[in-house]
């Protein structure tokens, strides 16, 4: 089964790794892409280039932890890719930072991004709470086709509530080790709830 995370930064990159070793996959299932370690004049085709390679039965990787540089450019890329995605993967994620607005409004702001790339072809967007605890929301998406009703495929939305680096204690500041990072990062997932919050989406 392939499967496809796209989340904001290095942090998110961390957190997917040590949740998903955590859970049963092997480091060998698992391939982490970063966007800003390409070059500017790769990016647009190392997007492309990454998804094809992947998806390949001859690769090996399970699953695919893309970091975007940002939210912005996180809801951007998925938009982008979502629908090569659903007809091609078992399973798509997208985990963002929620910061200072709420679920509801993400949401809308996600549909209207969709929508917009979806032209000529308009889509209906169909999001279903399943799951809320401390520091999390998991919403489940369903899209069909709004004028035939035709269902294309579904895809996983993680929210921080605030954000990853509040919710691990994490300082953005020089002073703070990657190390220290990790070990914030690794206490974090030490919560049984948390672990069973993401392995029922991602496992």
């Amino acid at each position: 089964m392939k499967k496809v995370i796209i989340c904001e930064g290095k942090h998110d990159g961390v957190l997917i790794e040590q949740l998903l070793k955590k859970i049963g996959f092997s480091h060998k299932e698992i391939y982490l892409f970063n966007q800003n370690k390409v070059s500017m004049q790769r990016k647009k085709r190392a997007e492309t280039d990454i998804l094809g390679r992947f998806i390949s039965k001859k690769n090996p990787y399970k699953i695919l932890i893309k970091l975007e540089g940002g939210k912005h450019s996180a809801i951007k890329i998925f938009s982008s890719n979502m629908s090569y995605c659903i007809e091609n993967i078992d399973l798509l994620v997208l985990m963002i930072d929620l910061e200072t607005g709420n679920a509801e409004e993400k949401i809308e702001d996600l549909k209207n991004v969709l929508k917009t790339l979806r032209k000529p072809t308009p889509i209906t967007l169909n999001f279903e709470g399943k799951k809320d605890i401390e520091h999390l929301h998991h919403f489940s998406a369903s899209v069909n086709i709004e004028k035939t009703g035709e269902f294309i495929g579904k895809f996983e939305v993680i929210f921080f509530k605030s954000s990853l680096e509040q919710s691990c204690g994490i300082n953005k500041d020089k002073t703070t080790t990657d190390e220290e990072r990790k070990d914030k990062i690794d206490k974090f997932l030490k919560d049984s709830e948390r672990i069973n919050f993401f392995s029922k989406i991602i496992k």
